[in-house]
């Protein structure tokens, strides 16, 4: 089993978790804050705060 955490590139704030049971696993989200916000051209994830403050649009969806 592998686990991760994903956190805000700028603050540090933990935005939620990730785990999978093996390499062709599934990966299932844990501890999920429902406060992030990701660039796709970036890769990098942001809490709102963050990403406000940077200039991004947060009211849009971004999936």
């Amino acid at each position: 089993m592998e686990q991760w955490d994903v956190i805000c590139i700028r603050c540090g704030k933990h935005l939620f978790s990730e785990q999978r049971a093996s390499t062709a696993g599934d990966i299932h989200r844990l501890h999920e804050t429902n406060d992030e916000f990701y660039d796709e051209i970036k890769a990098e994830f942001y809490c709102t705060k963050c990403a406000r403050d940077l200039g991004y649009n947060t009211d849009e969806t971004n999936d």
